[in-house]
């Protein structure tokens, strides 16, 4: 009994010492160029809104409808009624940093 005992409370011990888990924050991994949106699909499925202020030409501010809440600035107007945009150092659209630009 003594045996089974031992290694059983080592392996209690270090579990309880292992670093824990921390989840990653979700990922952009699409973002849609609409009139008087932009999208961002993440990667934890749920899609941030970016709304146009009514007359702005370019905009910028946090998207809703998530958690992740990323931030935005939108640096040149659409050009089309929906464009895919795609990483790029050509920005339209700048998300958390990241720039994407047309496909």
């Amino acid at each position: 009994m003594q045996r089974i005992a031992k290694p059983a409370l080592a392996a209690l011990i270090l579990g309880a010492c292992a670093a824990p888990q921390v989840a990653e924050p979700p990922r952009v991994e699409t973002v849609i160029l609409y009139r008087q949106t932009v999208t961002a699909q993440m990667s934890d499925g749920s899609i941030c809104v970016g709304q146009r202020p009514q007359g702005a030409r370019l905009w910028s501010g946090t998207m809703t409808g998530c958690a992740a809440a990323p931030v935005f600035a939108v640096t040149s107007p659409p050009r089309a009624a929906r464009q895919i945009l795609a990483p790029s150092a050509k920005a339209q659209v700048i998300v958390n940093g990241q720039g994407y630009g047309p496909v």
